[in-house]
């Protein structure tokens, strides 16, 4: 059984991993979600072919690996998601 006292330190060391997560990842997502919007672009004016389908789904599924990691990463979930 944990004791109380120890429930706090855990919150903010799993908060600082989560921050330092954030700040490792913004970039690399802020790209992809540019490459994503291009991607959308091009769709909507030619289509894709099956390599762009293929890019496309990699970006989706980089973004729910970032949530999810995130979304494990905070110490309180709840308030988490209502704020992401």
């Amino acid at each position: 059984m944990k004791h109380p006292h120890q429930r706090p330190a855990l919150e903010r060391e799993r908060g600082e991993v989560l921050q330092q997560w954030e700040d490792w990842s913004e970039m690399p997502m802020l790209v992809l979600s540019f490459a994503w919007l291009g991607l959308f672009i091009v769709e909507l004016v030619w289509g894709l072919t099956p390599i762009l389908e293929a890019i496309g789904t990699t970006i989706w599924i980089a973004f729910i690996l970032d949530f999810s990691i995130k979304f494990t990463l905070a110490p309180r979930k709840l308030i988490y998601i209502k704020h992401h």
